[in-house]
């Protein structure tokens, strides 16, 4: 565990409760959407957790069939909400 030093008034906790989706089960949600492990720089999945003010979102970075950067948005059920690919590939 590390402890931030320094102010933490923009930050909000998240309830390890909240975090029911883990990666395994999003690599396997990647996989069923055509998104593959990058490679390169960015080698292999990688994953955020986002929270607005409403949501607890989730995200895993790889790569789709065109080699191009692509994010999938999840709710903690795995639900997929979106995708966002970017225009350059990973290679």
């Amino acid at each position: 565990m590390r402890t931030v030093q320094g102010d933490i008034q923009d930050f909000e906790i998240i309830p390890q409760s909240d975090l029911i989706l883990d990666s395994p089960n999003m690599v396997q949600i990647a996989i069923k959407n055509d998104v593959k492990p990058g490679e390169g720089w960015a080698k292999g999945y990688h994953f955020n957790v986002i929270k607005d003010h409403q949501a607890l979102f989730f995200g895993v970075i790889g790569q789709n069939k065109y080699d191009m950067m692509t994010k999938l948005y999840m709710d903690k059920t795995g639900k997929v909400l979106g995708s966002e690919t970017k225009n350059e590939g990973l290679k």
